[in-house]
């Protein structure tokens, strides 16, 4: 019998939480008690990496997050040389690029050249989920360098955009390196930004990024700018919003928050990105799923698809220096 066959009864905890934050992932995902058979397993992406194990946006990160996933979702910046690197920052899913937290630099990233850039985090930053990196030089990495780290392979890319003047930069490097195209998706919530990687490079993979509460208008916005794929935040993520999708000719990806706040989130019948948090959004269907625990992940798709539930890339684990 399939695990996914199994009931989801184990899905209950006991909780001292208010009734308001009192909500099952499930029901809210409106995941039945049965699947009536598994949907085909999905890809594993690391979200920054795996910042559970080094700092994120880094190469080590990567590298940790290859062990266990398939690929991993980066987040990508211009400096003022016109060089692309990896970064998130303080600020919103959106708007973000402030160095404060990470770096204790009251301005955006974008304001620097790559020469300019801080190697020390401070200690106190924010999001932080990896302790291991205090006090060490924390190199925030060009794109070109994890291009190149991984292609040519089939490692999968997801690379967000998050600002402005990126696209033809982005486009210029991708035709540059010997990264299969196949492999790489260009993503972001400034969907004008895919519009433009489109016009550019018609054969580049685009998603569109929705946060929640979900735009009404999700869909319809997806195919205007003829992306390929749409990622949802993980609690929009219904069985009906991927079958949508999927009628529409749509990948689709779920997609966790940071671990700041990821931890300030709470569900009555699973914990925070553990096994049962993951097996709940398994069952909707998806094609990929973006986490902050890719080895928890690993997990989940070992026990309900056994050998199958094996990675689909070789891990450059071996390259791990930290």
């Amino acid at each position: 019998m399939s695990a996914f066959a199994t009931p989801l009864n184990h899905l209950t905890r006991s909780t001292s939480l208010t009734s308001m934050q009192v909500t099952s992932l499930a029901e809210t995902l409106n995941v039945s008690s049965y699947f009536p058979s598994p949907p085909s397993q999905p890809l594993i992406l690391g979200h920054r990496g795996s910042p559970f194990l080094s700092f994120e946006n880094t190469l080590p990160s990567y590298l940790s997050a290859s062990l266990h996933a398939d690929g991993v979702e980066l987040d990508v910046f211009p400096l003022t040389d016109d060089t692309l690197v990896c970064y998130h920052g303080k600020g919103s899913d959106q708007e973000c690029g402030n160095m404060n937290e990470s770096h204790g630099l009251d301005f955006s990233i974008k304001t620097l050249d790559y020469e300019s850039l801080p190697r020390s985090v401070k200690k106190t930053f924010g999001d932080k989920a990896c302790e291991i990196f205090e006090d060490e030089e924390v190199l925030i990495p060009k794109l070109e360098e994890v291009l190149l780290e991984f292609a040519p392979s089939n490692f999968h890319l997801t690379i967000e955009l998050k600002s402005s003047s990126t696209e033809a930069l982005l486009t210029s490097l991708l035709s540059k390196t010997s990264y299969p195209l196949p492999y790489i998706t260009v993503s972001s919530f400034h969907h004008t930004y895919l519009s433009n990687i489109k016009s550019l490079n018609s054969d580049v993979r685009v998603a569109c990024l929705f946060n929640s509460p979900l735009d009404p208008d999700w869909i319809s916005t997806t195919q205007s700018i003829g992306a390929d794929e749409v990622h949802l935040r993980y609690d929009t993520c219904t069985v009906e919003n991927v079958r949508k999708a999927k009628e529409a000719g749509l990948g689709v990806m779920s997609w966790c928050s940071g671990p700041g706040r990821m931890e300030g989130e709470k569900w009555s019948d699973v914990g925070n990105e553990d096994e049962d948090f993951y097996e709940v959004i398994l069952r909707t269907g998806v094609d990929k799923i973006c986490v902050n625990r890719p080895d928890v992940a690993r997990k989940v798709c070992e026990k309900i698809w056994g050998e199958k539930g094996e990675k689909k890339w070789e891990s450059l684990g071996e390259k791990l220096s930290v």
